[in-house]
């Protein structure tokens, strides 16, 4: 997208991309997959035959983890394309309105979810909420609790990626602001340098997790605002049926052999998944989904709710694992109990978005400068 700081008509461009939707189902689903199916979902490393015991379903497992990094990648696309958009439109960024937005989607649902937490403790028979958290989750600095600190796992665990999210937003369009009138693609490739350079020092300097390490993130975060960038050029641009294709099947190679390229040279990894997201929306604005066959509305569907999905199906794990629903010490989840996980997360957003994200993402356009998809 060409920065111009023209005045024009916000309400121009298209609002919702279904696209990025399917997207978010993606990346969702490959974390649900790794948490309900890695190892049976609870690390157990006795081979008994168990219906997950096979070296495609462990491969697809020992990938899901990125459907993290494609989350972050997605969050550097939607912000970028939107306060591109913003100053195309009205010429500056309002930061406070950024501010609002974010706070009006997040919070909610975020806090909601630590309450929850706290009465699941009466049921899950399983570590859901304990005192120790409790600084680190009202400060948005779980990720930093994990690192250091010494925060056994619960059922609020789930929320650290969303401590590096709400860090990342903090900093974000303050410097947005100072890179846009000059270039928004200087400061996508400062964020992927920058981002790149820690995760490099982490793995090989400071001997750290890159994986809570909230500057390394920025490397799929600069990487979606790149492709906020030139979204206009790619989606200019003929694409001829065999493209989507063979940029399908190295993704699909890339997923299987992300255990052997993680494990050998593990920086391949970090890049490779960080650049996930420009090739997922090549193949998917490809296939149209927003005419697609049911499984692909579905999974839109489930997408416009994975915010939910993310936070929740923590938690029905939590309960599943601990009162042994569907699960066993030595078998992991069922095939049934990883089906009826999915659906009771599903459900359990869907109820959420629909009853209480709702009023607040109503309330929340009153803070647009620009439609959001």
């Amino acid at each position: 997208m060409r920065l111009t700081g023209k005045q024009a008509n916000p309400l121009e461009q298209s609002s919702y991309d279904p696209a990025i939707d399917f997207i978010r189902f993606i990346a969702f689903f490959l974390v649900y997959f790794t948490h309900f199916v890695n190892r049976g979902g609870n690390a157990i490393q006795t081979n008994e035959g168990q219906w997950w015991n096979n070296q495609v379903i462990q491969r697809i497992a020992d990938f899901g983890g990125q459907g993290v990094t494609l989350f972050f990648g997605l969050t550097g696309f939607l912000l970028g394309r939107l306060l591109i958009r913003e100053f195309n439109s009205t010429g500056k960024i309002s930061v406070k309105s950024f501010y609002l937005r974010r706070i009006l989607r997040i919070w909610p649902l975020y806090f909601a979810f630590i309450i929850l937490c706290g009465a699941f403790n009466l049921v899950a028979n399983s570590p859901t909420l304990i005192s120790a958290e409790l600084p680190y989750l009202a400060t948005f600095t779980y990720n930093w609790g994990q690192m250091f600190g010494s925060i056994p796992g619960t059922m609020a665990t789930i929320t650290w990626s969303i401590s590096v999210e709400e860090q990342i937003y903090l900093f974000f369009p303050l410097l947005f602001v100072v890179f846009v009138k000059s270039s928004a693609q200087k400061y996508a490739w400062i964020l992927t340098i920058v981002g790149l350079i820690n995760v490099v020092a982490c793995l090989y300097v400071w001997n750290i997790s890159a994986d809570r390490f909230t500057p390394a993130f920025l490397l799929p975060v600069g990487i979606g605002l790149l492709s906020a960038h030139y979204e206009e050029k790619f989606s200019q641009s003929k694409k001829a049926l065999w493209k989507p294709l063979l940029l399908g099947i190295v993704v699909l190679a890339y997923i299987l052999s992300f255990r052997d390229i993680a494990g050998n040279v593990a920086i391949i990894g970090y890049c490779g998944s960080a650049l996930l997201l420009p090739g997922l929306l090549y193949i998917v604005r490809s296939a149209n989904v927003a005419e697609g066959n049911f499984f692909m509305r579905t999974a839109v569907f489930i997408g416009r709710r994975s915010y939910g999905c993310y936070l929740f199906h923590w938690s029905i794990w939590t309960i599943m694992v601990g009162r042994h629903i569907f699960s066993t010490d030595t078998g992991g989840f069922s095939l049934i109990g990883v089906m009826v996980g999915f659906v009771a997360t599903v459900a359990m957003s869907a109820f959420s978005y629909r009853f209480f994200e709702t009023p607040f993402l109503t309330y929340r356009k009153r803070f647009q400068r620009v439609l959001s998809p």
